[in-house]
């Protein structure tokens, strides 16, 4: 079974968290293994994977095994997985605010705004401290129209990190088109 049908099965199986999985993974000397493989770009991010679907195997149920494999998934835009394995991260841990704000930033992706929204709400709600978070917060909210909403999160987020630079920037050409 290739890496990418494992990596579906996995994320269409509703394993419960503590739960093995039923298919061994790749080992090192294993033919088709990625783990002795110089890297370049064809099989980077499928040594990626390979390592986070390792860590699921040795740690059922981590949420951030999950959330790193999403991570993985939006490298390679293939963002409908990765929504489902944000999904199962949120799932083992609802209140991880990287997994909700991941999850944001999918959403936006897909050009499913106002689920973006919601998701954002969510990730700083568990950690409002997030520049990030409430930077693409702004994102959504100016592609939403919502362009005094959208303002004050990019204010929001440089108050908690002044040099975000891609919050000036955006902020910069939002007051641009107020004028």
């Amino acid at each position: 079974m290739n890496l990418f049908k494992k990596i579906i099965s996995l994320l269409f199986k509703d394993n419960e968290p503590g739960s093995t999985l039923n298919e061994p993974l790749n080992k090192e000397n294993e033919p088709g293994s990625t783990l002795n493989e110089p890297l370049n770009k064809e099989n980077e991010h499928e040594r990626a994977l390979n390592e986070h679907l390792k860590s699921l195997g040795l740690k059922p149920g981590t949420y951030e095994a999950w959330i790193n494999i999403g991570l993985v998934l939006i490298s390679l835009e293939r963002y409908e997985e990765s929504l489902k394995a944000y999904d199962k991260a949120l799932k083992l841990n609802e209140n991880s605010g990287e997994a909700w704000g991941n999850k944001g930033f999918v959403l936006f992706k897909l050009k499913k705004y106002e689920d973006s929204l919601k998701a954002y709400d969510k990730a700083l709600e568990t950690n409002p401290d997030l520049a990030e978070t409430w930077f693409n917060k702004g994102r959504v909210l100016q592609k939403l129209g919502l362009n005094n909403d959208a303002l004050a999160c990019y204010d929001k987020a440089l108050e908690i990190t002044p040099k975000y630079t891609e919050a000036w920037y955006q902020r910069d050409n939002l007051l641009e088109s107020f004028k």
